[in-house]
């Protein structure tokens, strides 16, 4: 069992408070290697004074970088104020384009992270893992002894992760829980939530539940059609309204991925029109 106060590496977490639909589930920032360190998604706005608050706690080391698995403002909002202050680089990689809006901008960003390129820091040295779909140009970090995953949003230690289209893809999001699988990491680090001691088991949790949610959204649609309005109470019958855009959100996306397998057709309005099955 992963134990924070005795770590297996030089790793640290920050939990850094949300709110909104995220309230309650704080994004964990880490902190790799002693000196230097790598600030690994120093979450939203708390996270600019929490953060060197902490820092002075491990002692004020240097500063190697800022790296963004993705650019979720829950991830990033921190990270532009931060980069002054802390007069560090940020590296994010470059397909996060479509999420960056007006809380982080290329401007904001020093390297552009190419996944052949490993991390090293402080001795340690991080495979970085192409993980998109929750996010476009999301990268997990992978250390190459202990095959200890920083997962970013690809996991979470508090349930099921979220798939948001236009930028979001179910399909993309299949193939990389697959491909974190296959590298057998033996520690997850999630985003959100406790640390993950069995990552054979959840990814087998992960992969059986979207499976199993896309065959109940395409009973739903192959039983006279369906919208996703009609689909929601059936998947999620005791839903708090403010969960309403990721539930939405995630059902869009099985269904766009039922489309492209040619298992059912779109209507033109994605969001409010009726899905017909494919005869």
């Amino acid at each position: 069992m992963w134990d924070w106060d005795a770590p297996p590496i030089a790793i640290r977490r920050i939990e850094v408070p949300n709110s909104g639909f995220m309230r309650g589930q704080p994004t964990n920032c880490y902190v790799i290697g002693n000196n230097p360190v790598v600030i690994v998604d120093p979450g939203s706005e708390p996270g600019i004074e929490l953060i060197p608050q902490k820092l002075e706690e491990f002692g004020s080391p240097s500063i190697q970088s800022i790296f963004l698995t993705h650019a979720h403002p829950d991830h990033a909002i921190a990270t532009p104020e931060l980069r002054r202050q802390l007069n560090v680089p940020v590296m994010l990689h470059p397909e996060n384009t479509p999420i960056m809006n007006e809380h982080i901008a290329w401007t904001d960003v020093d390297v552009k992270i190419d996944p052949g390129v490993p991390l090293e820091v402080d001795g340690l040295l991080f495979d970085l893992v192409m993980t998109p779909g929750h996010a476009p140009g999301h990268v997990a970090l992978l250390e190459r002894e202990t095959k200890i995953m920083l997962a970013g949003d690809l996991v979470s230690g508090n349930g099921t992760i979220g798939v948001f289209p236009p930028n979001g893809n179910m399909i993309e999001y299949m193939d990389s829980l697959y491909r974190a699988r296959d590298l057998k990491p033996s520690v997850l680090l999630p985003g959100h939530g406790p640390v993950i001691d069995d990552p054979s088991a959840l990814f087998a949790h992960y992969i059986e539940r979207r499976l199993s949610r896309e065959e109940q959204i395409y009973d739903l649609v192959a039983d006279g059609g369906a919208s996703i309005a009609d689909i929601l109470p059936v998947l999620y019958p005791d839903l708090l309204p403010e969960y309403s855009f990721p539930a939405e959100s995630t059902i869009l996306a099985h269904l766009q991925k039922l489309e492209h397998d040619r298992r059912v057709r779109a209507p033109e309005d994605q969001k409010t029109g009726i899905w017909q099955p494919r005869a």
